[in-house]
């Protein structure tokens, strides 16, 4: 299921094993779904669908995508959001956020680069 709107496609398998992909970004990124195609025999194509995260680079900053994928059971997707708190520095690998998953809150502190 694609959910342009928030950026995220999740499963709806009736098994119930299931995973969401979303992207995080709140400046600007959008979601689009594209033509994709698998094989699993040599020149025997099958239609599968695809999508990509697109964001407008405007300047010569670097741009950053937070993307989360996350298993989850059931036919409900969870509701993810980040909050980037005082300190949050991803030039320099400083990474302090607030994740939130279906109401439960997580703090993250932590250097990439060390």
């Amino acid at each position: 299921m694609f959910d342009n709107k928030n950026n995220k496609v999740h499963t709806s398998y009736s098994d119930g094993n299931n995973l969401l992909i979303q992207c995080l970004n709140n400046d600007g990124t959008s979601l689009s779904e594209e033509d994709g195609k698998i094989s699993y025999s040599y020149r025997k194509e099958m239609k599968r669908p695809a999508f990509v995260f697109e964001k407008p680079k405007k300047t010569e900053t670097s741009q950053h995508f937070i993307t989360v994928l996350y298993p989850y059971e059931g036919t409900v997707a969870p509701e993810i959001s980040i909050k980037e708190n005082a300190g949050n520095d991803y030039e320099n690998g400083n990474l302090n956020i607030t994740l939130s998953i279906s109401g439960k809150k997580s703090t993250i502190v932590t250097n990439l680069l060390k």
